[in-house]
């Protein structure tokens, strides 16, 4: 009588244990899958820049693909405020130079 308790108790341990272990196997697993990177091809997604506005709103830009977008962030959601298309000939002839920056001159009131 007191064998088979003993047998009883002996399989319910290994049972557990078998379980326990097939439990932090799925664990692992599903960390490492998790954490995995993603390509860095041409698709891969990345924030350029982040501007917080104050506490809890800010401005993030995204570049996906050829494509960015400027992302509105706020404690009630994201929103798209922006998207262009990428490209450079335009993006440089667009922002100019440095000294074209410097020679803007602004009021107390903010106008030109």
């Amino acid at each position: 009588m007191q064998e088979n308790l003993f047998m009883l108790m002996l399989q319910s341990v290994a049972g557990l244990a078998l379980v326990l272990a097939l439990f932090a196997g799925l664990v692992w697993g599903l960390r490492k899958l998790q954490f995995r990177q993603l390509p860095q091809g041409e698709l891969a997604m990345r924030v350029v820049q982040r501007l917080a506005i104050d506490t809890r709103h800010s401005l993030v830009e995204v570049e996906y693909g050829k494509k960015r977008y400027l992302l509105g962030i706020s404690p009630t959601g994201i929103s798209t405020v922006s998207d262009s298309l990428l490209a450079e000939s335009n993006l440089n002839a667009n922002l100019g130079s440095d000294s074209d920056l410097d020679s803007i001159s602004y009021d107390d009131e903010g106008n030109r």
